[in-house]
């Protein structure tokens, strides 16, 4: 079952070299519905990129 979920994206200040900053997206995710899914607190996940598009997916080897 598909479950869609909407987030925004947060601006975060990273700082870059020579005291120089940059603003660059940051993704929170969390709630009780990660862990319907097979997201359990501590699981490892594999992130795969493509454009527009990530893909989250719990590693098999499940380290606590």
């Amino acid at each position: 079952m598909a479950t869609k979920r909407t987030v925004k994206l947060q601006p975060k200040h990273r700082e870059l070299a020579r005291r120089k900053t940059r603003i660059v997206p940051e993704l929170r995710v969390n709630g009780i519905w990660l862990e319907q899914h097979g997201f359990v607190a501590g699981c490892k996940v594999q992130i795969t990129v493509k454009q527009n598009e990530l893909v989250i997916t719990p590693t098999k080897t499940q380290e606590l």
